[in-house]
């Protein structure tokens, strides 16, 4: 019982995961390393994501304002220093 529950919740943070990584795709970013197709060899029925970094991502973008809970880094570009610094500081 408990292992299927963990299963569970692992299936569903994983589908949460991808449904962020398709949302960034679709809202206009680009994966540069994609990791939904990820699969270990050892574990072919396991929960995992790969490796993703998202770039070009926008503030108004769902990857953005939500954090993923997995192997993703969201990369923004801006133009100076006092320009990123504005940005964190939101």
């Amino acid at each position: 019982m408990f292992v299927i529950k963990i299963f569970f919740f692992f299936s569903q943070l994983k589908a949460r995961v991808l449904d962020l990584l398709n949302s960034a795709e679709k809202e206009g970013a680009t994966l540069v390393l994609d990791g939904r197709g990820y699969k270990n060899e050892k574990y072919p029925k396991g929960n995992f994501v790969g490796p993703t970094i998202i770039d070009n991502v926008k503030t108004h973008m769902t990857c953005y304002k939500e954090e993923i809970f997995g192997p993703a880094l969201c990369v923004m570009h801006v133009e100076t220093l006092e320009e990123a610094v504005k940005l964190i500081n939101r």
